[in-house]
């Protein structure tokens, strides 16, 4: 859990807030609630200016050759991927295996993934916070590839609550950010698959990305050579209303020089 306190207050309202929530979305079609969380996000877009200006920068710089116009149309996009997505992950336990498993109309790249489970060494699933990353592990999951996951835990108890909840419904293991390597080494010895998302700003490397040099982390790069297990690159985009698409990279194998 995260050492912040939060008042019992806020602690109170969040939990308020999140119950209603999870009915707003629980209680509409998919569609609907996608439709909802888009609107929600229009929302965000408008009220919090610092993030907005945050996502515009982020924009130019990775695509300095676009237009204002279509930098500002590409930003307010993201701001309603993520309503959509916060909506779909408010229903992951209302939904059943056979709802994952139609919802995911196309997969590219599922021999990687058995290539790489076949090792026997486990596997790190690397993914970032792009498309749908919480419906992917839910259908890893359900095609025998159990995800053990790392997670910052919310600031809310009762959120954090909410949360784990939802995500022992998909199947997932989490672990909270922190002392988490011993698990880690213990789950990929087991032959599980320990997912990461590492796109976090990190000054532990420096690598390009769009032309800039940006922070990251290098904890994924040092299990893989520890252990042997492969790093297996994985996203999941939306491809429409209620559907998405799995695509899985071939491994990285990382020389060890030691």
């Amino acid at each position: 859990m995260s050492n912040r306190k939060t008042s019992p207050f806020i602690t109170k309202l969040s939990g308020y807030g999140f119950r209603r929530a999870e009915r707003l979305f629980q209680t509409r079609s998919q569609e609907r609630a996608e439709r909802l969380g888009a609107k929600l996000g229009d929302l965000g877009w408008r009220v919090d200016k610092k993030h907005r200006y945050r996502t515009l920068a982020n924009v130019e710089l990775a695509y300095p050759e676009l237009s204002p116009a279509e930098r500002e149309t590409m930003a307010h996009e993201v701001w309603r991927h993520f309503g959509r997505t916060t909506a779909d992950f408010m229903r992951a336990d209302i939904r059943t295996p056979e709802d994952v498993l139609s919802s995911i109309v196309e997969v590219e790249g599922w021999e990687f993934a058995e290539e790489a489970l076949s090792r026997g060494k486990g596997v790190l699933l690397i993914s970032a916070h792009f498309g749908n990353w919480e419906r992917m592990s839910h259908y890893l999951g359900l095609r025998g590839m159990p995800l053990t996951v790392v997670a910052r835990a919310a600031n809310n108890e009762v959120i954090e609550d909410g949360m784990q909840r939802k995500r022992l419904a998909e199947g997932v293991e989490v672990l909270n950010r922190g002392d988490t390597t011993r698990t880690l080494l213990r789950r990929l010895s087991e032959g599980r698959v320990a997912g990461l998302l590492p796109d976090q700003n990190c000054e532990e490397s420096f690598l390009p990305f769009f032309g800039h040099l940006t922070g990251t982390v290098t904890g994924p790069a040092i299990l893989h050579l520890r252990t042997e297990a492969p790093l297996l690159p994985a996203f999941c985009p939306q491809v429409g209303p209620g559907k998405w698409k799995v695509v899985v990279r071939p491994p990285v194998d990382l020389p060890n020089e030691n």
